[in-house]
């Protein structure tokens, strides 16, 4: 979740329409639309995925959020997009996907470990998620501060620290009654907040805080992948990390396997093999893969390079990552 600039300078807004996340007394409605109706846009923002864009925003008290937009909103511009038909029908699609990121948003909003959600609502007839502001690091710009052993990768106590404290946050969400898949695990997408402590702090006690963002790719387990049917969207995910099955249509059973909270573990496997050995498991963006499209293939004809034990203590940690990676759902850990 980088920070990329942006050409407009800061932009005050004023919501059409906003549905609070939870529900509010109708003798405070008029303080909750004070409170989130009137926005100060911080216009630089954060990549949001596939179809948006976070930007920073304050409102009138000086509150901080984060604002989630479709990337071809009217609302940075000032003037409705001129649209031809295919791309109406693209910004429909897109906003139904906004909507299905936002019901996610909510069901993980209570727990630790993601970020709050406030509301959904409209301006200049666009939508728009508000949340918290993750302040932060994302284990991507975080990753040449972590302590490294001589091999290039982090240290085995800063693997299985970044390892433990992702994975209780994604054991959060199976607690649901219907549980939440990530699907888009990444180094960015993977945030360190520091508002409590600092990252620095959080190295030397080995002890993380993280938050994980960008739930434009999420299903729950229990769905039907109704966004995949009703809007013709697909999902997909980052190809260095992602589960094989994000990365195809076209194999039978495909809908079932994509709810599975395997997708994740899949993922997380790949960014602590990574950490751990300074390389992806599979160099995908050297591979000629994004021409060919084949990044499915890649992953489930060819293996990784074994990782190798840096010290007998290491065996256990290695034998979990390389299993976490397994083709198929049923061999990955499920503990």
């Amino acid at each position: 979740m980088d920070t990329t600039d942006s050409a407009y300078g800061d932009k005050l807004i004023r919501l059409d329409t906003f549905d609070t996340a939870v529900a509010v007394d109708p003798s405070a409605e008029d303080d909750a639309k004070r409170r989130f109706m009137t926005l100060i846009l911080q216009t630089a923002y954060r990549d949001g995925g596939n179809i948006g864009h976070v930007l920073r925003a304050t409102n009138t008290s000086g509150e901080v959020f984060a604002v989630k937009l479709l990337k071809d909103n009217a609302i940075l511009s000032g003037q409705a997009p001129d649209r031809s038909a295919e791309q109406s029908a693209a910004h429909l699609a897109n906003t139904a996907a906004l909507f299905e990121e936002y019901r996610h948003l909510c069901t993980v909003s209570h727990l630790r470990g993601f970020p709050r959600v406030y509301g959904y609502g409209s301006c200049e007839d666009d939508p728009l998620i508000l949340m918290e502001w993750v302040e932060g690091t994302s284990l991507k710009q975080a990753l040449p501060l972590l302590p490294h052993d001589a091999s290039g990768g982090l240290t085995t106590q800063m693997v299985a620290a970044v390892g433990n404290a992702v994975l209780r946050a994604l054991l959060m969400t199976q607690d649901l009654v219907n549980p939440v898949v990530h699907r888009d695990l990444s180094p960015a997408n993977i945030m360190f907040r520091t508002t409590g402590r600092t990252l620095e702090q959080q190295i030397a006690d080995c002890s993380f805080d993280p938050c994980l963002i960008d739930m434009g790719s999420a299903t729950m387990a229990l769905s039907d992948d109704t966004i995949t049917r009703r809007a013709d969207i697909w999902r997909f995910a980052t190809p260095a990390y992602a589960a094989p099955e994000m990365l195809t249509q076209d194999i039978e059973g495909i809908a079932a396997l994509r709810r599975s909270p395997a997708i994740d573990v899949y993922a997380l496997s790949s960014i602590l093999y990574q950490l751990y050995s300074g390389r992806k498991p599979f160099d995908v963006e050297s591979t000629g893969a994004a021409a060919t499209g084949s990044f499915y293939l890649i992953k489930t004809k060819t293996k990784p390079a074994p990782l190798k034990p840096r010290c007998e203590g290491d065996e256990a940690l290695v034998q979990i990552i390389m299993k976490g990676i397994s083709v198929e759902q049923g061999d990955r850990p499920t503990e």
